[in-house]
């Protein structure tokens, strides 16, 4: 990035951190070959693996061989652990760009300021 002050700079690695936090947080998990959803919005895929299992031995009368809420158990633990960095990078990212924004907007300070220099 030559020639590019440090407020842009900071700008441009705002930006790529928020849209890569915001990436991160709407990517679809799954645990145990069943969707959870996103870190950010959850699906109803787990708890019909649950019910589905629970109906099944129900009717058969074979006993279950997972705990019902099993799956919702583990796609909460997996939607979770995939939210803490997305909210990381989410808000270092709107930090960093707002403190570019302002850089850039504020005017040049100091020795030489308001003298055009040639590119």
């Amino acid at each position: 990035m030559p020639n590019m002050g440090r407020g842009r700079v900071l700008l441009v690695v705002g930006l790529a951190l928020l849209a890569a936090g915001l990436l991160w947080g709407f990517l679809p998990r799954s645990a145990g070959g069943v969707g959870c959803g996103s870190a950010f919005v959850g699906s109803r895929a787990a708890e019909m693996a649950d019910l589905t299992g629970a109906i099944d031995a129900d009717t058969t009368g074979m006993p279950m061989d997972r705990s019902v809420g099993y799956y919702a158990d583990r796609c909460a633990d997996v939607r979770s652990a995939g939210r803490i960095p997305a909210i990381l990078l989410i808000a270092a990212g709107t930090v960093l760009s707002l403190g570019g924004y302002v850089a850039v907007q504020q005017p040049q300070q100091g020795p030489g300021a308001g003298v055009e220099r040639p590119v």
